[in-house]
């Protein structure tokens, strides 16, 4: 329920909410039972998620982030391209961790800046990147990779993923580094530079206490002070004590409709993802 927070002034240990908060805000936009049945049933056009990012643009969100991969070249994609163009976007890809999966649709993109791969990440053997017509907005691309248990459940997300001997980042990692980049709160809307998020393993020089440093952790010079504990395989610890109130979810109908209160989204990093059952996307 707990997190050790390290800072350049020293420890604190924050509750999830309390470090959700600690710099900027995160709000969910939801694509809820609602907005399938007011805007239409998923996929939605890409002209539709387009309109999605210009209402998020507008309401000045920091990041806009998408727990949704987008592989394939569809009608409308330059619409969507212009629109993430305008604003620091952040999108999902997935690996395969399964040697008997291989799927290959889709650019890869977001790897670290330093070439190879820690000891702790998980290979991959197949992918669904992002299709080629969208990369040119430049958008910065975390993956979506879980770690299924033999019962169907994910427990564990692995905080880097090797793919041909470059890690990739998750997405939650993705959307950090890149709401601490030049031009992430500002009209430039520069591209990304490379993912500076750095691995360190155990035995290396630790900013933990004595006898308190994990198997692995990771920092990044674009977070000077925070440090990202690992488990021994690799996995970013996951707060499933907090309850849905901890959180500030809305409806992606109502930003979409602008039914929003435009301060709500104002320096927010904006997660955009699903929970209605229609989509088949919700998973224990």
């Amino acid at each position: 329920e707990h997190t050790l927070l390290v800072t350049n002034t020293g420890f604190e240990i924050l509750t999830w909410r309390q470090l959700a908060l600690h710099d900027k805000p995160v709000v969910l936009v939801d694509i809820d039972e609602a907005s399938l049945v007011e805007i239409g049933p998923w996929p939605w056009k890409r002209s539709t998620v387009a309109e999605l990012s210009s209402r998020l643009t507008a309401a000045g969100a920091r990041v806009h982030a998408y727990d949704i991969a987008f592989p394939d070249e569809r009608d409308h994609d330059d619409a969507l391209q212009l629109a993430w163009s305008k604003a620091p976007t952040v999108v999902a890809q997935v690996f395969s961790i399964d040697a008997g999966v291989t799927p290959s649709v889709g650019q890869i993109q977001g790897a670290l800046a330093a070439p190879g791969c820690p000891p702790f990440a998980p290979r991959s053997f197949g992918h669904y990147g992002t299709a080629e017509s969208l990369l040119t907005a430049q958008p910065a691309v975390g993956h979506i990779t879980p770690r299924v248990g033999p019962d169907g459940v994910v427990r564990q997300v692995p905080a880097l993923i090797c793919h041909l001997d470059h890690a990739y980042p998750s997405l939650g990692l993705t959307v950090l580094w890149r709401a601490a980049q030049p031009g992430a709160d500002g009209p430039s809307r520069a591209g990304p530079s490379a993912v500076d998020w750095v691995w360190h393993t155990a035995g290396a020089a630790s900013p933990f206490p004595a006898g308190l440093a994990p198997a692995a952790w990771l920092t990044s010079p674009s977070l000077p002070g925070l440090v990202v504990p690992l488990d021994r395989t690799g996995n970013v610890r996951v707060p499933y004590a907090v309850s849905r109130q901890a959180m500030t979810s809305v409806s992606a109908a109502d930003v979409i409709k602008g039914r929003i209160d435009g301060g709500l989204l104002n320096g927010a990093m904006v997660i955009v993802g699903a929970t209605a059952f229609g989509i088949g996307d919700t998973i224990a």
